[in-house]
């Protein structure tokens, strides 16, 4: 087939797959686009077209912002020193290098950009209010930066450029950038790579666990939150004429993050909306108090602080996403639920290269204490190895050094034959080495299937971000074949019918086998259950015992740390015994019961026919 015809057939599968995803939310989209493109130009109610493109940037800046806040979770204060950013950059580069529009906006974006991945690199892994206090330092260093050098950025007068574009070509390019940025919003939040964001701003440690590259899923998309406000930036500074400091300092950052979280940081148009908010404030101040533009800014300000703290505690999400719940449940009749998905179900690949995972001599001290004193273990493939004990025995410590989220006083570990005593936690996704939390630990705003795609897009290899919001046929086939692995993943553990309910609607049984087909999406050799029967009762432990059967079945190796001696007896082929960081008895479930030792430690109390009741 020609090139030609495959973009041809390409094109005819993008339609097919939008008309599928086609709903309310889009038919809204584009009649506010198409009333946006239309009515301003045709009667001028909203005021001169310079000033509506103007406003189109900033929701183009906010859109970008939105990738931030609302899909990776890192509330930035420094989109506004972006904006400056990309504004500079391009009126540097029309001024001293005769670029044009054009090439200079990209640059602009391109710098931007830049500074958006440093600000991330240095940020990403601090606590959320850290972040906002470091982003917000950030925007006044830049700000103070801009003032520092006259000679280079004009000083108080600014920077001129002569317009390259007129009022109307402004606004109808800004137009398009805001309906091309919030397409891009979409498609990325629909992707594999977007729910393994979602993950990670949801639940870090479990996302991590999962093979989720998480300070590198964040920054990326700080650097493109960046790239979009040093867009606007480049683009809004030829509308206005002048590059000046003072209007991108703090308070340009803070009135997008406002903006952004009234309209909705999840939201494609949350941002937007915030902005045109936001804007009709202080037009309406303007207008009916005859303000001037600095007191109409405080009662924008003040406005927008009213309503975050009336609205947000009612409904964090924002105005958009409520309206949007609004119109769903009028739409929909009798309460009905949506239709389900329909992706195929496609058999899930055994795990070729199996290999068993072998620890010696693993030691762990806290001060004086001991937790682990030189433990031995071995998980065979397609074996159940129970890891039992008191609390305080060593049980999840020896679990957390098989994964690396802590870090061991000595001791090797090998899969395989192969020494992974210094592999990251990454790294060990990759070999097949996955944990699954002792705490429930799902993103319960993704659907159950959307929360298995996170796994199993550990082995994904065309869909990045760019490719992502670029939707490229390869990424398009892989998305497709990366949904039906994990519906496999859910049908394996019995949560087939639970594929499109939202995770946190699941009850406790049905999130544990979620974290269990989870994990068996990532493709694992071996898997690391830290107590995974914890708040299931003993009517739902059958089920969660052929889960866990089933992944022994499937050639994967199994360690479970475990209290409840009925479900070690019911899943375990090998038990290991632990007192104090050293195992005291290995062996079947059968001998275990018998031996002296165990029984001693236990206080004659111990049996893999029940509960072990707790010592005196």
């Amino acid at each position: 087939m020609s090139a030609l015809g495959r973009t041809g057939v390409e094109l005819r599968r993008a339609a097919r797959g939008a008309r599928a995803s086609w709903g309310l939310r889009a038919t809204l989209a584009c009649a506010a686009l198409a009333a946006a493109a239309i009515v301003p130009p045709a009667t001028g109610l909203l005021g001169n077209l310079g000033q509506l493109a103007g406003h189109l940037y900033l929701a183009v800046a906010a859109v970008g912002l939105g990738f931030a806040v609302g899909v990776a979770g890192v509330p930035s204060l420094a989109q506004g020193a972006f904006v400056g950013i990309g504004a500079f950059a391009s009126v540097l580069a029309r001024l001293h290098l005769g670029l044009p529009l054009a090439p200079a906006a990209v640059l602009g974006a391109l710098a931007a950009g830049a500074a958006g991945l440093l600000a991330g690199v240095a940020t990403v892994r601090l606590r959320p209010a850290l972040i906002a206090v470091a982003t917000w330092l950030l925007s006044w260093l830049a700000l103070l930066a801009l003032q520092a050098f006259p000679s280079v950025f004009g000083g108080s007068e600014g920077l001129a450029v002569a317009p390259a574009l007129s009022a109307a070509g402004h606004y109808a390019l800004a137009l398009v950038l805001l309906a091309l940025a919030a397409l891009a919003f979409v498609t990325l939040t629909r992707a594999p790579v977007g729910m393994r964001i979602a993950a990670a701003r949801d639940r870090p440690a479990a996302a991590a666990a999962a093979g989720v590259p998480v300070a590198r899923l964040r920054v990326r998309a700080c650097g493109l939150a960046a790239l979009l406000a040093g867009l606007a930036g480049a683009l809004n500074v030829d509308v206005t004429g002048v590059a000046d400091p003072a209007a991108y300092g703090p308070d340009l950052s803070l009135e997008l993050l406002v903006a952004v979280l009234i309209g909705g940081a999840a939201s494609a148009l949350g941002g937007p909306a915030g902005i045109a908010l936001l804007a009709l404030v202080a037009a309406a101040g303007r207008s009916a108090a005859g303000f001037s533009d600095q007191l109409a800014a405080c009662f924008q300000t003040m406005i927008a602080a009213l309503v975050v703290l009336l609205l947000l505690p009612e409904d964090p999400r924002g105005l958009l996403p409520a309206l949007e719940r609004h119109l769903l449940r009028v739409t929909r009749r009798d309460g009905a639920a949506p239709p389900p998905s329909r992706d195929g179900a496609a058999p899930l690949p055994p795990r070729e290269g199996a290999a068993p995972l072998r620890a010696r001599g693993l030691a762990k001290r806290y001060g004086d204490t001991v937790v682990l004193a030189g433990l031995d273990l071995d998980v065979e493939p397609g074996h159940v190895h129970a890891l039992v004990g008191l609390n305080g025995s060593g049980k999840t410590t020896a679990l957390r050094a098989l994964a690396d989220t802590l870090r061991l006083d000595g001791g090797r570990v090998e899969l395989g034959g192969a020494d992974i005593t210094a592999a990251p936690v990454a790294r060990r996704v990759e070999l097949g080495i996955v944990r699954a939390l002792q705490a429930t630990a799902v993103f319960g705003e993704l659907s159950a299937l959307e929360n298995v795609v996170v796994g199993v897009a550990t082995r994904a290899r065309h869909s990045g971000m760019a490719r992502s919001i670029a939707a490229t046929p390869r990424q398009r086939a892989e998305a497709l074949a990366l949904r039906a692995t994990a519906r496999e993943a859910l049908v394996a553990v019995g949560l087939g019918p639970r594929a499109d309910q939202p995770a946190d609607e699941l009850s406790a049984t049905e999130q544990r086998l979620l974290m269990i087909a989870i994990v068996l999406g990532t493709d694992p050799r071996v898997v690391l259950l830290d107590e995974p029967s914890s708040g299931v009762g003993a009517a739902e432990l059958p089920r969660l015992a052929d889960a866990v059967l089933g992944l022994r079945d499937r050639g994967v190796g199994v360690l479970v740390v475990e209290h409840n001696l009925r479900f070690v007896a019911t899943v375990a082929d090998r038990v290991t015994v632990l007192d104090a960081g050293r195992a005291i008895a290995v062996g079947a479930p059968a001998e275990i019961a018998r031996d002296p030792a165990v029984r001693t430690a236990y206080l004659g109390r111990f049996t893999l026919s029940g509960e072990v009741s707790s010592p005196r």
